[in-house]
């Protein structure tokens, strides 16, 4: 049973319209319908991070590495206070029938709390009211992430979805990286590792590179859980394209290898003794991503322009196998591409940044 301000949620509050309970009413039969089509008869919570392992010994002295530790259990209270439209509503769950006081008021009867372990699954049968006031209205369910100390909703569909996408995620990312920049595409590969970061390249074995650059894709996926801005999975396999974006970041880490830009204590990147960028405290631990992104937006176009001017040379364009390079390169320093083969901008590039 339920209990909301110390009144019972009865059944009789559904069908007449001016019990002094039939919002709240309403509302229990709207959150009963959604949590059945959601999950069908049986809705199950999950404590993460739960069971945990530990390196041990077993029962005969010999070492294992996933021991199971033991569970220390959470308490759940049946009481939350919950702010509703018209104030502060106090939500009980009374595991047996509700018992009238003197004064007009009701209290629970039958245990006030329970011990959670690892796994709780109510049934939306028999234990409706119970799986309503912990979904809806306790503060025990965490729903967007996972908490300490909190429960999620375990939904085995969307456990295996999670388990194939990541399976597929590797998958492609292996495909990509040995495959598509595989024998054949080292220029690709370079051009696509730089712009993750990779430095020095061109002195590095193609699978050495291959292996750095998984290595750094795997990494930053792991990072993405606390930092929206790291650059994972789906980020490299748009990269493997080729964007524009994919030719600056290329650039930049060219750039940092030649220590034709550099990195000064005081937070700012800097060309010669010019800075180029000032990086924030909080972004430092990506300062060159932060760098790259602060040169593709386009209020930038004119800082991005003068740093072309700087540290474009005839060795640098020599080495570019990537003909649309010379396109990108263009647009940036004002080259109108229109109408022009890519040989002719390239030969205008060219011209451009070399003074004989």
């Amino acid at each position: 049973m339920l209990l909301i301000n110390s009144k019972p949620l009865e059944k009789i509050a559904l069908q007449q319209e001016t019990h002094p309970m039939h919002s709240f009413a309403l509302e229990y039969e709207k959150g009963m319908r959604e949590l059945r089509a959601q999950f069908g008869n049986q809705i199950t919570f999950h404590r993460p991070g739960f069971p945990r392992k530990t390196k041990g010994l077993d029962s005969k002295n010999r070492p294992v590495d996933n021991l199971a530790l033991p569970t220390p259990p959470m308490i759940i209270k049946f009481s939350a206070r919950v702010q509703g439209d018209a104030g502060m509503e106090v939500w009980e769950y009374s595991p047996g029938q509700a018992r009238p006081l003197p004064n007009g008021l009701w209290e629970p009867t039958g245990k006030r709390s329970q011990f959670v372990y690892e796994i709780l699954s109510l049934s939306l049968d028999k234990e409706a009211d119970f799986a309503f006031w912990l979904y809806y209205k306790s503060p025990y369910l965490s729903r967007k992430k996972e908490g300490k100390g909190r429960l999620y909703l375990y939904d085995p569909a969307k456990e295996a979805r999670k388990k194939g996408d990541k399976k597929r995620a590797e998958l492609d990312l292996n495909t990509a990286i040995y495959g598509t920049l595989g024998a054949g595409n080292e220029d690709q590969l370079k051009l696509v590792a730089q712009s993750f970061g990779i430095p020095n390249v061109d002195k590095k074995d193609p699978d050495q590179i291959r292996l750095e650059l998984e290595n750094t894709i795997l990494t930053n996926e792991q990072k993405k859980k606390s930092n929206a801005h790291a650059r994972g999975v789906n980020e490299f396999l748009s990269e493997v394209k080729i964007t524009d974006a994919t030719r600056l970041r290329s650039l930049i880490t060219v750039a940092i290898d030649n220590k034709w830009i550099t990195w000064a204590e005081d937070g700012y990147y800097k060309v010669g003794d010019t800075d180029l960028c000032k990086v924030p405290l909080r972004d430092l631990e990506r300062k060159q991503d932060y760098l790259c992104n602060f040169l593709l937006n386009p209020g930038s176009k004119k800082k991005l322009a003068d740093l072309l001017e700087t540290i474009i040379t005839r060795e640098y364009l020599d080495k570019v196998t990537d003909m649309k390079t010379f396109l990108w390169l263009a647009r940036a320093i004002g080259i109108e591409p229109k109408f022009k083969k890519l040989e002719v901008l390239k030969e205008e590039v060219y011209a451009h940044f070399v003074k004989e």
